[in-house]
């Protein structure tokens, strides 16, 4: 898969920075960076597999990395996947197949797992659960803590205990 340095350069950087900090949160930033990473290889992958080009020139990448941009800028509101497609005017059946295509998460369960990463992180920062709930846009409580349980096996209270 023909790649440049200078495509590959950023994220390499970024997940050094991330690995060798211990700087509070850096855990849940060098995940964001891998992920980031592993989309961008994943992409280019697959841009080359069906298309035979350079991935920048992929429409459907800028449909994914602009639904992703629209999500992560979101976190604290409730985001639904069809705001998200009407906001580039596609149907919510073609984002969705895109999405899943290119990150292989479906849009809905990307939301709800970077939702929950804000979550893990407003809580190690000493935020209580309902405020990190709130934070995250989770709008049903029991929801938030059924969610969180099955993400990272811990309530969130448990979490926070762990993390005193």
């Amino acid at each position: 898969m023909p790649t440049s340095l200078t495509e590959v350069r950023p994220f390499i950087q970024d997940l050094q920075k991330h690995s060798a900090s211990e700087e509070y949160g850096s855990d849940l930033r060098y995940t964001q960076c891998f992920n980031e990473f592993l989309l961008f290889l994943n992409q280019r992958f697959l841009a080359l597999q069906k298309e035979n080009t350079p991935l920048t020139n992929s429409k459907e990448n800028h449909v994914v990395r602009h639904a992703i941009h629209y999500i992560q800028d979101h976190l604290s509101e409730p985001v639904k996947v069809e705001t998200l497609a009407k906001a580039q005017f596609i149907s919510r059946e073609h984002l969705t197949r895109e999405f899943k295509r290119h990150t292989g998460f479906s849009p809905h369960a990307y939301i709800q797992k970077r939702k929950l990463l804000y979550a893990k992180e407003r809580l190690l920062e000493g935020a209580t659960i309902t405020i990190a709930c709130n934070d995250a846009g989770f709008t049903n409580y029991s929801h938030f803590i059924k969610a969180f349980k099955k993400e990272f096996e811990l309530t969130p209270r448990q979490f926070q205990q762990q993390n005193l």
